[in-house]
């Protein structure tokens, strides 16, 4: 079965790689709901969080990912959803056996009863997860030593990432197994004859790159540009959505200097549908609201919510019926929780 899946991905880049962009399709932003202006819970954390996390939901913890060794920091805080306490920590910082040098805050598989995180820059790293709270490393096997920038999972052996090298726009494939790059894939916004640099090209085509469940859908939701492109297994474009009819943006200056309006920001997976941020703003405009997008993997957007405030990270429940916001303070961390209907 695996052979025959990863025969089907190997003969999709064939496919992709002859597509021609398709016609944007924009659709209106109208309704919105608003969520507040007041949560149905404020928790204040009696320890502080990492400077640099990202949330993840496993089981019915909030699992807080810390980047690089910080002060009595783990590389995973398990933070009980319901009494939101820190309930235990997984991993080590150092160099020694089983510990970690880095961990990437925005990698997170799992099932029922595993989670993987991206370890050392070019490893992936697999737990066991044995009821009530039991965690055991089962192995880290090596990715590829290479960059890996918004690494997304496919299969056992199948990754997607993007490199820093010259194909750096794209979307690399590669096989663990054999080590090799089998494929690229990305279809680019449409932004005119105007011509970019590769490191131009990198910042001004950032992304979140996210797949459903069982692999067949990949959703890339872009920074700078009002885009979200839709693939399916083979990594043929399905639909090229755009919420305006284009960027409010140039490249260069206005991107290094904090002037170009960004767009779509940490998608998560939850209930079968992705929720993620939307700006609309650049990071100089003051930002008062954040509004919140779920849209289904098959690219319809379903709802959209208003909090009355400004934060960058959160996590929704599996069932998609709460959402935890982080507001970072200076001497505390506030989690608050909010019903989603």
């Amino acid at each position: 079965m695996k052979r025959t899946f990863q025969a089907i991905i190997i003969a999709g880049f064939f496919l992709a790689s002859c597509i021609g962009p398709k016609e944007k399709q924009i659709i209106g932003l109208t309704r919105i709901k608003p969520l507040g202006p007041f949560p149905d819970s404020v928790f204040v954390l009696e320890s502080i969080l990492p400077s640099v996390p990202e949330l993840h939901w496993f089981n019915n913890w909030i699992v807080v990912i810390c980047r690089s060794p910080e002060a009595g920091q783990a590389p995973l805080t398990f933070i009980n959803a319901v009494t939101m306490k820190v309930e235990f920590k997984l991993g080590t910082f150092g160099r020694g056996p089983g510990e970690f040098t880095s961990v990437n805050p925005y990698y997170f598989e799992k099932t029922d009863t595993s989670i993987a995180i991206h370890t050392n820059a070019f490893y992936e790293t697999k737990y066991i997860y044995t009821p009530p709270n039991s965690f055991e490393i089962l192995n880290s096997p090596l990715i590829a030593f290479e960059p890996l920038n918004g690494l997304t999972k496919i299969s056992d052996t199948i990754f997607t990432f993007r490199n820093d090298d010259h194909d750096s726009c794209n979307y690399v494939v590669f096989n663990t197994s054999s080590q090799q790059r089998i494929g690229r894939f990305r279809e680019q916004p449409d932004i005119g004859p105007r011509r970019l640099s590769f490191a131009d090209c990198r910042k001004f085509f950032s992304s979140w790159l996210i797949a459903n469940d069982d692999k067949t859908i990949l959703a890339d939701f872009y920074v700078f540009n009002p885009v979200i492109h839709f693939y399916d297994q083979n990594y043929k474009l399905r639909r090229a959505i755009w919420t305006q009819q284009s960027a409010e943006c140039t490249f260069g200056d206005d991107i290094r200097n904090g002037t170009c309006k960004e767009y779509f920001e940490s998608p998560k997976k939850a209930a079968d549908l992705i929720w993620v941020k939307y700006l609309s703003k650049s990071k100089i405009e003051t930002r008062h609201s954040t509004e919140l997008q779920a849209w289904s993997w098959d690219g319809d957007l379903r709802i959209r919510y208003l909090i009355e405030k400004s934060f960058y990270h959160f996590v929704v429940s599996d069932d998609g019926k709460s959402l935890f916001i982080l507001i970072r303070d200076e001497d505390k961390d506030i989690f608050e929780r909010y019903s989603l209907y």
